[in-house]
């Protein structure tokens, strides 16, 4: 292992407000029961949120316009689906997101959100209970529907979903206690049918407790799942977490086991939320500063292509309380994880925090900063440069390209 020496580079921030549509129907407010996507063909951000009154909205902004739409009216409910007496019923909205985990995929082809669990109810339904419930809501036909699901899988509430080659992995979550189980379906693509292999099987003895809230994202080419730690009490007690080296757990796909990875370096606490996206190759990530190691091949041949695909990297925006001033502003945090149990993977902090807050002319800056997605290779990030209240909508956009 030789340390290369390169030249910091800086992240390109441009702001995009002037070019993103910032008022009207279509944008969606900003709460904590939104849930976003990214579409990176189409180069969409989805929204998925409840309005003031109580309705599911599903908003999309266009990356290559600038412009939202709002695409709620367009959707019918399926009503038993794959039956000669299915129908469709318009004007019924969409699905109800309380606490239920989601993902964004594709589905034979289809673009489509997939919730699980979750109440049955609004975040304000005092009889809401926790569901299993399994729903597709496809962004392409515009229809969704609740898929038939075992009668004794588990309930769950923020859990987190991963789905990976026509698999659909839960886990986690909470109900009447944390759930430290997860389960798998797997997708027929010729049926359109699914098959609930594991069900509700517990995390072996050396697995800490992973909470709810957390993240999970597929590495490694999808073979493996990186899972990390959220919330192990009530999330209206401002619980923050605090990681450390035995937080991030390993599940292999093929074997269905779990292991602790081995990561060393530095690890961010204190959080109140974290938003997690995978670099396919470490080529993205090179130039953020000199301080990265790599194999340097002695024919010094460019290797980043086959680095990729035994190596991958995972960015993490983290949340943090600001002590300076009132706004929530994120941290960038780099995982190198390494395939090789023998060589250690690495955490580390890549400071842009104080660059974040300094961004811009001090009375044009954004008082908050909720939502960051990853595209290509840049992260867009939507707030406000406005004081919250109940109206407040993602009035404000920022650009950071990656070198």
């Amino acid at each position: 292992m030789v340390k290369r020496k390169r030249t910091p580079v800086e992240l390109k921030v441009r702001d995009l407000t002037e070019k993103i549509q910032v008022d009207g129907h279509d944008m969606p407010q900003w709460g904590p029961h939104t849930a976003r996507f990214v579409d990176d063909i189409n180069k969409e951000i989805i929204f998925y949120w409840l309005d003031d009154e109580d309705k599911y909205q599903l908003s999309i902004l266009s990356l290559r316009t600038g412009v939202w739409s709002n695409e709620t009216e367009k959707f019918k409910v399926i009503e038993t689906p794959g039956s000669p007496l299915s129908s469709e019923i318009g004007g019924v909205g969409l699905p109800i997101h309380n606490a239920a985990a989601d993902v964004f995929c594709r589905l034979a082809g289809y673009r489509v959100i997939l919730l699980f669990g979750g109440y049955s109810g609004l975040p304000e339904d005092a009889a809401s209970v926790p569901t299993s419930r399994l729903c597709i809501v496809n962004l392409d036909t515009f229809k969704w529907w609740d898929v038939d699901v075992p009668a004794d899988l588990t309930p769950r509430l923020s859990a987190r979903l991963v789905f990976v080659e026509d698999e659909l992995y839960v886990f986690g979550g909470q109900g009447r206690a944390v759930r430290n189980t997860y389960s798998m379906a797997r997708f027929d693509n010729r049926t359109h049918r699914w098959t609930w292999v594991v069900k509700d099987k517990a995390y072996p003895a050396h697995v800490p407790p992973l909470g709810f809230c957390g993240d999970a994202i597929s590495v490694f080419g999808g073979k493996q799942i990186l899972l990390m730690p959220g919330y192990q009490m009530a999330r209206a007690k401002q619980e923050t977490t605090n990681y450390t080296a035995a937080s991030f757990i390993l599940f292999d796909r093929t074997r269905r086991s779990f292991k602790k990875c081995n990561i060393t370096g530095k690890f961010p606490s204190g959080v109140i939320g974290c938003d997690v996206f995978l670099a396919f190759s470490r080529g993205f990530l090179q130039g953020l500063d000199d301080t990265h190691t790599h194999p340097h091949p002695a024919d010094g041949a460019d290797r980043s292509g086959a680095a990729g695909a035994t190596s991958c990297s995972v960015l993490m925006a983290v949340w943090k309380p600001c002590l300076k001033d009132e706004r929530d502003l994120p941290e960038l945090w780099l995982l190198d994880l390494s395939p090789n149990s023998n060589s250690p993977s690495t955490s580390r902090c890549l400071h842009y925090q104080e660059k974040f807050r300094n961004l811009g002319e001090e009375e044009d800056r954004m008082s908050l900063i909720t939502a960051a997605v990853l595209v290509d290779r840049r992260i867009v990030i939507l707030g406000t440069k406005q004081p919250v209240n109940e109206e407040t909508k993602f009035g404000a956009c920022l650009e950071i390209e990656f070198p």
